[in-house]
């Protein structure tokens, strides 16, 4: 079977999975907390801290904004001093957005749907996350579109010029369809008699 890209039964990415429980061991370890209830107390204050709301579990912390939101938390206790480290990590989800859609299509065909009608933006990569993501969708499913309507249109001119092409048995006649033989004729004629070679008498 194929290896999926999320940790069964959870929103996070395998090497997230991983990341979520190294960076609370570095936490326990820096805050010197070495029981089971002290390091669960400070792991529900990480989740506190990070989703501005109790209670979230582990399990729905999803890949995107999530789970930067919860490394954001451990590197400000890890990492106090480090603000622009923490802001970049707080920036993830839109900078993994921006990069995915410029995935999708040159810059002037993003610009130009950004300002239709549906958007209505100059600035794209400044959209909300929640834009940006309806932005992303859009895009991707035009490029599809797009994409099934070019090999249409390339079988159609195929199937078109297939049927516009000379026949070649009009250059070549050899290739024409042989006629069928007039009943009771033979196909191959067989001579009534074979001449047989004279010998002369060779003595031995």
């Amino acid at each position: 079977m194929p290896k999926t890209k999320f940790y069964p039964g959870w929103r996070m990415t395998v090497p997230q999975h991983d990341g979520y429980f190294r960076l609370l061991q570095q936490v326990y370890a820096a805050l010197g907390l070495t029981t089971r209830p002290d390091q669960e107390a400070q792991r529900q204050v990480i989740h506190q801290r990070a989703f501005h709301r109790p209670g979230v579990s582990a399990k729905d912390i999803d890949h995107m904004k999530g789970y930067d939101a919860f490394k954001a938390t451990c590197l400000a206790i890890l990492q106090p001093s480090d603000v622009e480290a923490q802001l970049a990590i707080q920036n993830m989800p839109r900078t993994r957005l921006v990069y995915a859609i410029r995935q999708l299509a040159d810059e002037a065909y993003l610009v130009a749907l950004a300002a239709s009608d549906r958007f209505k933006c100059s600035d794209w990569p400044a959209m909300p996350l929640d834009q940006m993501e309806d932005f992303r969708k859009t895009a991707a499913d035009r490029m599809v579109g797009e994409h099934r309507a070019t090999t249409k249109a390339r079988r159609s001119a195929n199937r078109a010029q297939r049927a516009t092409a000379p026949d070649p048995r009009l250059k070549f006649p050899d290739l024409a369809a042989p006629q069928p033989a007039a009943a009771g004729s033979a196909i191959c004629p067989v001579p009534s008699a074979i001449p047989v070679p004279e010998t002369e008498d060779v003595p031995f």
